[in-house]
C-alpha cells in the first residue's frame, strides 16, 4: 500500500512538470520526492507508535488513517483526554443541583415555604427548563461533540464497526443534545435521560470502571442460577409457612396472611431485618415453631447467602483471569500489527525502532518510553529488528514505565545538584532514613497532648453547659496559635519532601498520600477560619479542622510493623478497590435517578401532601424517617446509602409501599440484590483476596530472607 501511495505521488508530480513546462529542474523533483518519501516515513512511524500504545493500554482500537492529519488530530486527542475525563466526571454532579421533575408538575410543593416539609438536600437548584441549565448543559456536552469530531476524523467510520464504545460515546452525546429540543417543543413531561446519558459517558472515560462493569455482568449467569435457587427456597418455605401458621392464628396474620405477603416475609428474613420480630407470635404460642425458622435461617442465610457471596467471588476472579487473557491476546495482535506496518517497505532497522519510541512517549501516559533504548532491543547486534525482537518491545516499555521515576524539578533546572553530598544526605534524611519523620511523630504527640489540655473540659463532660462555652473551647482548640504553629510544621514537612523527592517518589509511599491530604484540608480550613472576609457561624469549618487533626494521629501507628504493613496493603489495593466503589455509586446514581422519577414527593409532613396520611400511619412515619426520601437526587443517594448498610431498610420500604403501592418493593429488592448481594459482595471478597494475597507474599518475603540470612551463617561458619 506505501508502494502504492508512493508511485502515485511520483506520477502526479510527473504530470505536474509536464503541465507546467520546464520551470522545475530535476533537482527540485528530487528534493519533493524525498520530501514525500519523509512525509511517508514519518506518517508510518507514528501510525506504528499509535498501534503500540493502544497494545500497551490492552484496549481494543482501529488503527487511524494515513497521514499526517488523522495523527494529529489523534494527537489532540489524546492531549484533551485528562480533561474530558475529569468533565465527565463533574458532570455526574450535575443533577444534584438540578430542580427535581416532580416540581413542575406542582411547584407549590418546592415553594420555600413548604421546601423543609419536603427535607430537600438544601442545595441550590437549577430549573431543568430554564436558561441557566440549557447553558449547563451545552457547555457540558461541547466538549464531547468536539472530541468525537476528533476521534472521526483519526480513524473515519471504521472506528464505529471496531470499537463498540465509540458508538456508545455517540449516541450517548446524540441524545444528550437532542434532548432539551424534546423539552422546547414537548407538550408534557418527558422522561429525565440525562442523568442516565451522563453515566454512559461517565463509563466511556472510565475504562476501568467499564471493565468492572463488563466482568460482573459476565459473571451475572452464575449470579442468576443462585437467585433462581432462592427464589424456589423462598417458594418452597412460603407454602410451607401457609400449612404451619394458618391465616386465623396470629404468626399467619401478621406475616404469612397469603402466598406472596409470606414470600416478602422471608425474604426480609433472609437480610434479618425482622429477626427475631417475625418469630415471637409462633413461639411464644409454641416453642417448636422454632425448628421452621431455624431450618429456613440454616438453609437460607447461613449457607446460601455464603454461596453466593462465594459464587460472586469465584465468577468475578474466573471472569478477571479471562479478561487477562484476552488483553494478553489482543497486545500480541497490535505488536503484530505495528510490526507489519513498520516492515512493510523493507526490514526495521534500529534507528527506526528508536523514531516510534520517541514518537511513543509524546503520549501523556508513555512518557517514560523514552528511557527505553532501542540498541537494547537489538539483541542480535546485526542492526534489524526481528519480530521476535520487537516483540519484547511491550515488556521493556511496561518495565520502564513501572521502575523509572523522575528526577525532583530542582534536578532538572540543576543538573549539578543531584551529585552534591549536601544534597545526597538532605534526599536520604526526607527518603530513605526519614528523620524529618521521627520529628513530626514526636510534633504530633506533643499536638496530641496539647489538644487534650485544652479540650478536657469537653472530653469529660464537665464543660459548663451554657450556650458558646463548648464552642468556644473547641474554637480555642483548633485554631489557637499553637496549633497554627503545627499546621506550619506539617505544611513545611510537605512542601520540603515535594521539593527533595519530587512528586511521583513522594506520593509512591503511602503514609506521604494520607499526610499529604489531611495536611492540604487543615491548611485551607484554617485558612478559612483565619480569614476575615469569611463567616462561619455554623461551626461546620471548625469540627472538620478538628476531625482532620484527629486522623493526624493515626500517622503514629505507622510506628508498629503490623500497622504499617497494613496500611501499605491498604494502599497498594486501594486503585482497584476504588473501581468497585466507583460501581457502588453508580448504581447508587442510577437507582436514585430511578427514585426520584417514581417516588419524588410522595414523601413529606406536608398535611397537604395525598400520601401524607398513608406514610404516617406507617411504620416509616412512625419512626420519623421523612428524612429518608426520593424528593431530590442528594437524599436518593443518601436514602440508597442507608439500604446498603441494611439497618431498618424494611422500614424504609414500608414508607414507599404506603405511599405508592406493593409494587414499590420490586424497587428496593433489585437494589438490594445488585448493591448488597451483588456489590458489597464483590468488595468485601475482593478486599480479603487482596489482603490474604498480600499477606501471603509478605511472609514469603520474610521466609526467603531467613533463610538466606541462615545459609550466610552457615557459610560464615564453615
Amino acid at each position: 500500500m506505501a508502494n502504492a501511495s508512493t508511485r502515485d505521488m511520483s506520477r502526479s508530480l510527473m504530470f505536474h512538470e509536464s503541465t507546467n513546462g520546464t520551470n522545475s529542474t530535476g533537482a527540485d523533483t528530487s528534493d519533493d520526492e524525498e520530501t514525500s518519501m519523509m512525509s511517508l516515513e514519518n506518517a508510518k512511524i507514528e501510525q506504528a507508535a499509535a498501534i503500540l500504545h493502544a497494545a500497551i493500554e490492552g484496549l481494543e482500537r482501529p488503527v487511524p488513517l494515513h497521514g499526517q492529519g488523522p495523527l494529529c488530530t489523534l494527537r489532540w486527542h489524546k492531549r484533551l483526554l485528562p480533561l474530558l475525563t475529569l468533565w465527565a466526571f463533574l458532570g455526574m454532579l450535575i443533577e444534584f443541583i438540578v430542580e427535581p421533575h416532580w416540581c413542575r408538575l406542582a411547584e407549590h410543593r418546592c415553594s420555600e415555604e413548604v421546601a423543609g416539609q419536603y427535607f430537600l438536600s438544601q442545595l441550590p437548584m437549577l430549573r431543568r427548563r430554564s436558561p441557566a441549565m440549557i447553558g449547563t448543559n451545552c457547555i457540558y456536552i461541547a466538549p464531547f461533540v468536539i472530541d468525537i469530531f476528533l476521534q472521526h476524523r483519526a480513524f473515519g467510520k471504521k472506528i464505529c464497526h471496531e470499537d463498540r464504545m465509540y458508538v456508545v460515546y455517540v449516541c450517548c452525546v446524540l441524545l444528550y443534545c437532542a434532548r432539551p429540543l424534546v423539552d422546547l417543543f414537548a407538550a408534557g413531561e418527558a422522561p429525565p435521560v440525562l442523568p442516565f446519558l451522563r453515566a454512559g459517558i461517565f463509563v466511556v472515560f472510565f475504562p476501568r470502571v467499564g471493565k468492572q462493569i463488563l466482568i460482573m455482568a459476565h459473571s451475572m449467569i452464575h449470579v442468576l442460577e443462585l437467585l433462581a435457587l432462592g427464589f424456589l427456597l423462598l417458594v418452597f418455605f412460603a407454602w410451607m409457612a401457609l400449612v404451619v401458621f394458618p391465616p386465623d392464628t396470629e404468626e399467619g396474620s401478621a406475616y404469612f396472611p397469603a402466598f406472596f405477603p409470606g414470600m416478602w416475609s422471608l425474604f426480609v428474613l433472609l437480610t434479618t431485618a425482622n429477626f427475631p420480630d417475625i418469630m415471637m407470635p409462633a413461639v411464644q404460642r409454641h416453642r417448636s415453631a422454632f425448628i421452621f425458622f431455624l431450618l429456613f435461617m440454616l438453609i437460607g442465610m447461613f449457607f446460601l447467602v455464603n454461596v453466593f457471596t462465594a459464587v460472586v467471588m469465584q465468577a468475578y476472579q474466573a471472569q478477571v483471569e479471562s479478561d487477562s487473557e484476552h488483553r494478553k491476546n489482543l497486545r500480541q495482535r497490535k505488536v503484530k500489527e505495528a510490526f507489519a506496518v513498520l516492515n512493510s517497505e523493507g526490514p526495521l532497522s534500529v534507528d527506526d525502532l528508536q523514531k516510534v519510541i520517541v514518537e511513543l512517549s509524546q503520549y501523556a501516559d508513555t512518557r517514560n518510553a523514552q528511557m527505553v533504548n532501542a540498541l537494547d532491543i537489538d539483541t542480535s547486534k546485526d542492526g534489524i529488528i526481528s519480530q521476535q525482537e520487537f516483540g519484547s518491545l511491550i515488556g521493556a516499555l511496561n518495565t520502564a514505565m513501572q521502575t523509572w521515576v523522575p528526577p525532583p524539578y530542582l534536578e532538572v533546572l540543576f543538573p549539578g545538584l543531584q551529585d552534591h553530598p549536601l544534597w545526597l544526605k538532605v534526599k536520604k534524611y526526607l527518603g530513605q532514613v526519614d528523620r524529618i519523620g521521627w520529628f513530626i511523630d514526636l510534633v504530633l504527640v506533643i499536638n496530641l497532648a496539647v489538644m487534650l489540655y485544652q479540650m478536657w473540659p469537653v472530653l469529660t463532660g464537665t464543660v459548663s453547659t451554657n450556650t458558646g462555652v463548648a464552642e468556644k473551647m473547641e474554637l480555642t482548640a483548633v485554631t489557637g496559635w499553637r496549633q497554627n504553629v503545627f499546621t506550619w510544621i506539617f505544611i513545611f514537612e510537605a512542601a520540603a519532601k515535594l521539593i527533595v523527592l519530587g512528586v511521583p517518589t513522594y506520593f509512591s509511599i503511602h503514609t506521604n498520600q494520607f499526610d499529604f491530604v489531611l495536611t492540604v484540608i487543615i491548611a485551607f480550613t484554617s485558612f478559612a477560619i483565619a480569614c476575615p472576609f469569611i463567616d462561619y457561624d455554623d461551626w461546620n469549618l471548625v469540627q472538620v479542622v478538628a476531625c482532620a487533626r484527629l486522623f493526624r494521629l493515626f500517622r503514629l501507628l505507622n510506628i508498629f510493623q503490623p500497622y504499617y504493613d497494613l496500611g501499605r496493603i491498604t494502599f497498594l489495593l486501594l486503585p482497584t478497590a476504588l473501581d468497585i466503589f466507583m460501581i457502588l455509586a453508580l448504581i447508587c446514581y442510577i437507582f436514585s435517578a430511578i427514585g426520584v422519577s417514581l417516588f419524588g414527593g410522595m414523601i413529606s409532613t406536608d398535611p397537604g401532601n395525598p400520601y401524607h396520611e398513608a406514610v404516617a400511619a406507617s411504620s416509616f412515619g412512625q419512626a420519623g424517617y421523612w428524612a429518608s426520601n426520593f424528593n431530590d437526587f442528594g437524599m436518593g443517594v443518601m436514602t440508597l446509602f442507608e439500604l446498603l448498610v441494611g439497618n431498618n431498610w424494611t422500614i424504609i420500604c414500608d414508607g414507599f409501599t404506603a405511599a405508592a403501592g406493593v409494587w414499590a418493593r420490586s424497587f428496593f429488592v433489585i437494589f438490594h440484590i445488585l448493591g448488597v448481594l451483588v456489590g458489597l459482595n464483590l468488595l468485601v471478597s475482593f478486599i480479603i483476596g487482596g489482603f490474604v494475597e498480600e499477606y501471603e507474599t509478605a511472609a514469603n518475603r520474610l521466609t526467603k530472607k531467613a533463610q538466606n540470612q541462615e545459609a550466610e551463617f552457615l557459610v560464615d561458619s564453615l
